[in-house]
């Protein structure tokens, strides 16, 4: 499988645990899949843009990022994320 596809897989897969547990919101899981969706297409996102984007603030976003990449879905950096790859 190509990287893409690991990659669609990993989301999936988070996205679909995320439904099943009942402390997150919906409101928690669509902002995570948008900062995903962002990241995808611009190739970084950085906190401080991301708490603009969605009214929260940068703790809410640091923990979301935390999360994700606690997941293997992203790679934390100061300020921000980057996608998993080589470094």
């Amino acid at each position: 499988r190509t990287r893409s596809e690991l990659e669609r897989s990993r989301i999936n897969r988070y996205t679909s645990c995320m439904i099943v547990q009942d402390q997150e919101s919906p409101l928690v899981e669509e902002r995570r899949r948008a900062i995903l969706a962002l990241l995808r297409q611009q190739g970084r996102v950085l906190s401080s843009q991301l708490s603009g984007r969605f009214g929260t603030s940068e703790d809410t976003i640091r923990r979301d990022l935390r999360d994700l990449a606690a997941d293997g879905l992203l790679r934390r950096v100061h300020g921000g994320a980057l996608p998993v790859g080589p470094r």
